[in-house]
């Protein structure tokens, strides 16, 4: 009886660890930026066309693996209602300078904040947590140009203080 108790303590240890595993692998990766093979609904377009975002020039399809040019306003769905674009100019903002990271509701279009601008980088992805339903850390990975011989990418990492996103972190990686 001793023995078949442990047995199951044993295995219930293993399940526990496994699960854990398994969700830390799956939140904690970065999510790409899409868009090119899944558009953002008509109405957020829409607002962010009328609204002078300018879409972001894509020349390489991951998917298909070919070059193009396609402009397109690259996303993020974080959750139900909180959405990361990634526009390329902001009506106002002279001279217009490219990459900014916008965060929308995206039920009631009403934008949330920015980060940015990322200059001679594309915004390759990002990695967030949540808290009480708002941003609280947040790390974005930036694709530098072709051009740079090292690094692939620089990483930026953001922390809640107060109201606002703060820079906490630049490094880079390849």
């Amino acid at each position: 009886m001793k023995k078949e108790k442990h047995k199951q303590k044993r295995v219930l240890i293993i399940l526990i660890v496994i699960l854990f595993f398994i969700h830390s692998i799956a939140y904690s990766q970065y999510k790409r930026f899409s868009g090119l093979h899944q558009p953002i609904d008509s109405s957020l377009y829409d607002f962010l066309h009328k609204s002078g975002f300018g879409k972001i020039t894509v020349y390489y399809d991951d998917l298909n693996k070919k070059g193009g040019n396609w402009e397109i306003y690259p996303y993020v769905k974080a959750s139900n209602n909180l959405i990361f674009l990634n526009v390329s100019s902001m009506k106002g903002v002279e001279p217009p300078v490219y990459n900014f990271i916008l965060f929308m509701n995206k039920l009631s279009n009403e934008m949330i904040d920015t980060l940015g601008p990322f200059y001679d980088s594309s915004v390759d992805a990002i990695k967030y947590s949540l808290k009480n339903n708002r941003i609280d850390v947040l790390r974005v990975r930036l694709r530098n140009p072709p051009e740079a011989e090292e690094p692939k990418y620089t990483f930026m990492v953001y922390k809640r203080n107060r109201n606002k996103l703060m820079q906490i972190k630049s490094y880079d990686k390849d």
